[in-house]
């Protein structure tokens, strides 16, 4: 179970990429933010409910994922 490593790590292998290619989102910084940054995967916590004001790598929306991730609007 998260944040467990192997679950992280199971993932990344069907996936065929390394952890620091990869990007994730959750909602749970215990569970799903720091199990994945703790492998090296990049991770943004999903706090559509502001109950996370102080958390690094924020989203309200995942609308904001693409800025977040550098990418350019088409």
């Amino acid at each position: 179970m998260k944040p467990h490593e192997s679950i992280f790590l199971a993932v990344l292998e069907q996936l065929g990429v390394s952890a620091g290619e990869t990007a994730m989102v959750g909602d749970t910084p215990s569970d799903d933010v720091d199990g994945a940054r703790a492998l090296g995967i990049r991770a943004f916590l999903l706090d559509r409910e502001g109950r996370f004001p102080d958390a690094d790598a924020r989203l309200t929306d995942l609308l904001e994922l693409p800025a977040a991730l550098g990418l350019e609007p088409n």
